[in-house]
């Protein structure tokens, strides 16, 4: 009887053995049909600088990377973090499909980088539409990947165990289903928030032939208002910055500025100086410009005397060209020193100081 109770025992304890291996089979980290996961992409970058179809340079850009994480399900429900995207852009082991989801009228195309974000997933390129280069856009687009072969992907666990190495087996004809979505910000869209090394100031970037300089602190966009005593008027903190009488126009632009807290660096070689950027370079033939002196204190005094402050334009070719002798000196609607011109179409402004010599100066 003893040894009939010890061949029970054992003979159970065999059978629980042999189930540990089927047990382990089907929790085995493979994908063998579909995942599917939704994705929150972030800006990587933006192109402030483009080419229209003449070849003339434009101090904006229309197109940015994003990038996610990509998040992948096996086929037991358990999900991954892929630590290494490079095979989803290996075309001999998934092919790949996109389609834009949300708001397919503001995007032209949307095509992989052809690379990866390193530790941030594959990227891709979004061009949006010319008219929200300024704006903000939330853009949405599906990835679909098709394994082509037997593959293991590198991944990490998540969950409890979140962090531990592993290697997810994705059969062949299985589908990796990627859901982004991608909140493309005004900020995403300004060229100031791309300066590589990023310096302790940063701010609107001045883009010349022989390529982008910084000017002043973070940017911010002004928009027009017919509010006050002039046609248009942009004004930051309830102060005028910028105002527009008469001419002739089908739109008016935002300007890109920031009142308060400027001016570069005392050490730089200039000093400070200030910039005012109105997007686009609309035209607005035969208008009177008033631009704000930017060399003033709160209460109106002058920083630096009015005769001494320079102003330069960039170009849409990208050269700065002195246009101090187009103002003359008057007051805006407020009565505080502004510098006025008559104009054919708003530009980009640069108020400095002392003369530049050298385009090295701007740096």
């Amino acid at each position: 009887m003893k040894q009939s109770l010890s061949a029970r025992v054992l003979a159970f304890v065999c059978a629980c053995a042999l189930c540990v291996p089927v047990f382990a089979a089907e929790r085995t980290h493979t994908l063998s049909e579909q995942s599917e996961s939704a994705l929150g992409a972030k800006v990587y970058d933006y192109e402030p600088i483009r080419t229209d179809p003449a070849g003339r340079y434009k101090t904006y850009g229309n197109t940015v990377t994003v990038a996610a994480c990509e998040r992948v399900y096996d086929d037991a429900g358990n999900l991954y973090r892929v630590t290494d995207s490079t095979l989803f852009n290996d075309s001999s082991a998934f092919t790949r499909a996109i389609k834009t989801t949300v708001s397919p009228m503001s995007v032209e195309r949307i095509e992989a980088a052809g690379g990866e974000i390193v530790g941030s997933g594959a990227a891709f390129v979004i061009t949006l539409e010319d008219y929200l280069v300024d704006e903000g856009v939330t853009v949405g687009f599906t990835v679909t990947y098709t394994a082509q072969k037997d593959i293991k992907l590198p991944v990490v666990t998540t969950g409890k165990n979140a962090g531990t190495a592993e290697t997810l087996d994705v059969r062949r004809g299985a589908k990796i289903v990627l859901n982004y979505r991608a909140d493309i910000t005004g900020d995403d869209l300004s060229a100031s928030s791309y300066l590589n090394p990023l310096p302790d100031w940063y701010g609107d970037v001045v883009t010349l032939k022989d390529g982008p300089y910084a000017a002043g602190a973070e940017d911010i966009f002004l928009y027009p208002s017919k509010d006050g005593d002039s046609d248009y008027t942009w004004e930051d903190s309830d102060i005028i910055v910028a105002e527009l009488n008469g001419g002739d126009y089908t739109y008016m632009s935002k300007l890109s500025t920031r009142r308060s807290d400027t001016g570069r660096d005392h050490t730089a070689p200039l000093g400070e100086y200030y910039t005012r950027f109105f997007s686009n370079y609309p035209s607005v033939s035969g208008a009177t410009l008033t631009l704000t002196n930017p060399f003033l204190t709160f209460d109106g005094n002058e920083t630096v005397p009015h005769g001494d402050v320079h102003i330069y334009e960039v170009t849409e070719t990208g050269d700065l060209q002195d246009v101090t002798s187009r103002f003359t000196y008057g007051a805006d609607s407020n009565g505080r020193g502004a510098f006025i011109a008559r104009i054919d179409k708003l530009g980009r402004y640069i108020f400095t100081a002392k003369p530049v010599v050298s385009l090295d100066d701007l740096k």
